[in-house]
């Protein structure tokens, strides 16, 4: 009864090899037929970032992307103990913002100096 993904006799539940069974997919893709989310404007961003995170967020594909990138971007990331693999870890992490801020640089670049 393990590969069902329950023990017999029902209870509590045990570790799937049925993809569809042990991931809610739905969830997962923010399909729900009877709710609607609608964005809740963010009062603690400019209006850009807040027309920005609506548009994110009213994609399917992108809200995938979004859902998992946004607590890095909005959030504060805590770290401890101070070691070698969390320094590791967090110049890897900086090294991904300097790469966004390069293609910030670069969209604004583009803005000054492409076609009007």
């Amino acid at each position: 009864s393990l590969f069902c993904g329950y023990p017999e006799g029902g209870g509590s539940r045990v570790l799937s090899f049925n993809w569809y069974e042990d991931n809610n997919y739905k969830v997962f893709l923010g399909v729900n037929g009877s709710k609607n989310h609608n964005y809740v404007y963010d009062d603690s961003t400019t209006p850009f970032c807040n027309s920005l995170m609506q548009t994110l967020e009213s994609n399917p594909v992108t809200k995938i992307v979004w859902n998992s990138v946004k607590p890095l971007l909005m959030g504060k990331i805590l770290y401890t103990p101070d070691s070698p693999a969390v320094r590791k870890i967090l110049k890897s992490a900086n090294t991904t913002f300097e790469e966004i801020e390069r293609l910030q640089n670069l969209a604004k670049t583009w803005e000054e100096v492409g076609p009007q």
